[in-house]
């Protein structure tokens, strides 16, 4: 099993690990990798061509059934004096099965069981077990599915009595079963089983609570374990339970022939590819039964075959048949009956008189329905019907539009440029990938940013062009202790506009405006270097000389980052990397460990959805204290200096998984969020620069820099003396 996508899921003070996949990886395996998808559809067809028939039953529906057998009270109590004498002997145990399985399958129980198939069945193995209590390392009374096909069943016969013990068979419906394979609990490793599951299916919006089978002396409990979860619910302390255990799955003959050609052990086993192999093999009249039935079928439908199905729609959309017209007919109006009428009365006529085009069948529709409107009281149906017209004609042109250049901005590139175009050539690496443009600032407006390395050479960029960067922080005293990675005291462009470092994570620009306006209580963590310097794992680039004067910053660092979030009315923010690692109170590192914190942290692959929560957090958190707070979202176009993923992600492909999470979080979170825009960063810099690395092949030139800021005016930036008209412009792109 796959273990490599374990997530640990907290439970007010219960952790559980998960695995989501295990489930699509053990359905992989047994069936479809070792055969028993192809068992199974060989025996069912077997089955119908056979003509024998199987009523529905309890088992079928609900995948656990209780059932009575014939074996007797004295053979069960005779079955408990053996098994306490000691353990029975394979000889003896194969004896006492072949004694016992006609008065287990019987014919009800066997109508039943090819019922729950739709085909014969086979008895993989068999065991006789003895439960003892006090076992503390037994899996099995912990919540559980079996691994193994997804069609097969697993009986329990009890030779006692729980009120004798106590024990018995815990089960969870099919609904709770369904959730909990969902978040991952089942088929997460061993270890991770638990005996009670109520607070995980609580936070999964499930609240139930499991039953429980209490055997009586000769009853048999039928599931499938793979669809059910369950556990063993163990004896009272110093008491036993004696049952038989075993094994159904799909065959092609029925138990009696399997029983002699495929025998089954007698302790559990693998389910191996050779017994689907094995129990596949059809003799010669089966497998002429089985061609029959095939034969049989595929005569069958080629009769049933009708032109009159097919739906022809023509390259110029006109109607060209009875069935196009009927099928145009339910796709515009809501009202089937009329649909129908309608289509009753235009059979009536020839089909030289129905109108063919869309533009004519549509004006002849919107007369039909027109002639029937009360114009002193519009009937509600007709009313309807008339709004379907017009949605279906607002619907056509703009599917007919979609590919065209009509009406769309002079930019528009709908095409994918191609240089060697007969008629009309053109070059990725001419253009840029925008379209519209949002007046959304001017060199006056008061702007920040936060992100990446990306992210500093847009903060440099708008410094030296004259913009007004806000900068709340520099490091301009020596004596200070701090170091800001890159600076020196008196430079003239500041690194951000306060010095919080380079954020490589989603999580860390919700922890800004968490410390800057006091919404979370942050652990003072510093990491002692090699070269004697601390750093912050919150700040990355930031350094400090001693203890002492980290903690004389941080207060001034915690104001400075709060003027800018009040002060900045545009922010860009760049999505840099969608790996980060967790310290236990889900805090986030800005970016990797230095080397001393691997025993406190956690590596996480963020999704789509929790980079979308992440920033919607910040930008939440700040616009209750700075109503008039706009983001500028980019993706940085840097891939990864290195994964964490290695061992199963090649760093290429991990960066491409990055940048495509994080390119989608910024779409979904510009339309679905005001206030909130995207710069095309990212696509200019990889799609329409020919060259825009510097020799590390990772770093952006300083002309790519350019390039993308002339872009990033041309979209936001508007002269200073129209900024009073557009200071609260909220329209997105």
């Amino acid at each position: 099993m796959n273990t490599t996508s374990l997530n640990r899921y907290d439970v007010a003070d219960e952790q559980y690990i998960l695995n989501p996949g295990a489930t699509d990886s053990i359905t992989a395996l047994f069936d479809a990798s070792r055969g028993y998808t192809l068992l199974s559809e060989s025996a069912k067809k077997h089955f119908r061509a056979s003509g024998i028939s199987a009523a529905r039953s309890e088992l079928r529906e609900n995948h656990i059934a209780v059932q009575k057998t014939q074996v007797s009270e004295e053979d069960c109590q005779a079955v408990v004096s053996l098994m306490s004498a000691g353990d029975l002997s394979s000889k003896e145990a194969d004896a006492l099965f072949k004694e016992f399985i006609p008065r287990i399958l019987t014919e009800d129980i066997v109508s039943k069981v090819q019922s729950y198939f739709q085909s014969e069945f086979a008895v993989l193995w068999y065991h006789f077990q003895k439960v003892e209590s006090g076992i503390e390392d037994n899996v099995s009374k912990k919540w559980h599915c079996d691994g193994g096909p997804s069609e097969h069943l697993k009986l329990i016969l009890y030779f006692d009595d729980s009120a004798d013990h106590g024990s018995g068979t815990g089960f969870y419906s099919l609904k709770a079963t369904e959730v909990l394979k969902k978040a991952g609990y089942i088929f997460t490793p061993l270890i991770e089983r638990r005996e009670s599951v109520d607070s995980l299916l609580r936070s999964l919006g499930v609240d139930e609570s499991p039953n429980a089978f209490w055997p009586s002396t000769g009853d048999m409990l039928m599931f499938n374990p793979f669809k059910v979860a369950h556990r063993a619910i163990p004896p009272k302390l110093g008491c036993r339970r004696f049952c038989l255990t075993f094994c159904l799955i799909p065959a092609v003959q029925s138990f009696e022939k399997n029983l002699k050609t495929v025998p089954p052990t007698s302790s559990c086993i693998d389910f191996s590819a050779q017994v689907a192999k094995n129990l596949n093999q059809v003799c010669r009249d089966d497998l002429e039964a089985v061609s029959t039935l095939e034969q049989t079928d595929r005569d069958s439908k080629l009769s049933l075959i009708d032109s009159s199905e097919i739906i022809e729609l023509s390259e110029s959309s006109e109607i060209v048949s009875w069935s196009s017209l009927r099928h145009f007919l339910n796709d515009v109006f809501t009202d089937k009956e009329f649909t129908e009428r309608l289509y009753d009365q235009m059979r009536a006529h020839p089909w030289e008189q129905i109108p063919k085009s869309l533009s004519e069948l549509y004006k002849w529709l919107s007369e039909v329905v027109s002639a029937s409107l009360d114009q002193a009281l519009p009937q509600i149906g007709t009313v309807t019907k008339l709004s379907d017209l017009v949605r279906y004609h607002e619907r056509y042109l703009d599917s007919r539009s979609r590919y065209s250049l009509a009406g769309k901005s002079e930019k528009a590139v709908v095409m994918w440029p191609n240089p060697g175009h007969e008629k009309y050539p053109s070059s990725r690496f001419d253009m840029t990938p925008t379209i519209a443009r949002t007046p959304l600032l001017s060199r006056s407006t008061p702007i920040g940013s936060a992100g990446s390395c990306f992210a500093f050479e847009i903060s440099k960029y708008l410094q030296r062009e004259g913009f007004n960067y806000f900068i709340a922080e520099r490091n301009d005293d020596p004596e200070s202790g701090v170091i800001v990675d890159g600076y020196e005291p008196g430079d003239k462009y500041a690194k951000f506009s306060a010095n919080y470092g380079i954020q490589f994570n989603s999580p860390s620009f919700t922890q800004l405006a968490e410390k800057a306006f006091g919404h979370r209580d942050f652990k003072k963590l510093l990491v002692r270097l090699p070269n004697g310097l601390y750093t912050d794992p919150y700040r990355e680039n930031v350094f400090f000389r001693s203890k002492d004067a980290y903690l004389k910053d941080y207060p001034l660092h915690v104001e400075a980052l709060r003027q800018t979030l009040l002060k900045c009315e545009v922010f860009i923010l760049t999505l840099g990397l969608n790996e980060c690692w967790q310290f236990s109170d889900g805090t986030a590192m800005s970016r990797n460990p230095k080397g001393g914190e691997y025993h406190l942290i956690d590596h996480k692959t963020l999704t789509v959805g929790e980079n979308i929560a992440y920033v919607e957090q910040f930008i939440k958190i700040v616009r209750a204290y700075n109503p008039n707070f706009k983001v500028v979202l980019s993706v940085s176009p840097i891939p990864f200096l290195a994964t964490g993923r290695g061992a199963t992600h090649h760093v290429v492909e991990a960066n491409t998984h990055s940048k495509a999470v994080l390119r989608v979080a910024a779409e979904e979170l510009v339309a679905n969020n005001e206030g909130v825009y995207y710069l095309p960063a990212y696509e200019l810099v990889t799609q329409c620069s020919k060259d825009p690395w510097i020799k590390d092949d990772r770093h952006v030139s300083e002309d790519t820099v350019n390039r993308v800021m002339g872009m990033f005016r041309d979209i936001f930036v508007v002269e200073d003396e129209m900024t009073n008209s557009i200071s609260n412009v909220s329209d997105r792109t």
